[in-house]
């Protein structure tokens, strides 16, 4: 019988060094996935977990947590998607369009000011903000320039970025980042 050991190939110097990378990116992979996995599907800090839906798998603690109004944007896109590719004419889709994200933006500001909201509130007006936005798409393609929809995103955008920018700065000074208060 034949030792087995003399087919084993050695690497050149190259192939050793790109192996070494790879493995070396692998471990790194690795180690970030160990440490980040909890946002996969939740971008909240962990003292923000009550933005979330926790699935509790029962397997040595681990929990997956779900943004709430993540979970709905998601299905209300697929679902205003399927509406627009069956052909369904919706009047005054317009309202629709602004409908989602003024609910949005109630819900936030309740929470913000009035600390009230629950994750029931964060879905249902995240479907509405993913409804709205495929009648926005789809109303953009169909008339490219339509100035009722750029306004509106004119409109909302600096909202949007005063809360960014609070926040941003509220966590360069030692705050958790979108923190409510």
């Amino acid at each position: 019988m034949k030792n087995s050991k003399k087919n084993i190939l050695i690497p050149n110097i190259k192939t050793s060094y790109f192996f070494n990378k790879v493995i070396l990116a692998i471990n790194e992979l690795r180690n970030t996935l160990k440490e980040n996995w909890f946002y996969f599907f939740s971008h909240h800090q962990k003292d923000q977990l009550n933005r979330c839906y926790a699935i509790d798998f029962g397997f040595k603690g681990f929990k997956l947590y779900v943004c709430a109004r993540c979970l709905g944007i998601y299905p209300g896109l697929l679902f205003g998607s399927g509406l627009i590719w069956k052909g369904t004419i919706i009047e005054n889709n317009f309202l629709l369009i602004i409908l989602g994200p003024v609910m949005t933006w109630i819900q936030v500001l309740m929470e913000r000011c009035l600390a009230v909201s629950n994750n029931q509130i964060r879905t249902i007006s995240g479907f509405c903000l993913g409804l709205s936005f495929a009648l926005a798409v789809d109303l953009l393609f169909d008339n490219l320039f339509e100035v009722k929809i750029l306004l509106f995103g004119l409109v909302n955008a600096p909202g949007v970025l005063l809360l960014i920018t609070r926040d941003l700065k509220k966590w360069r000074n030692g705050g958790a980042l979108f923190n409510k208060s």
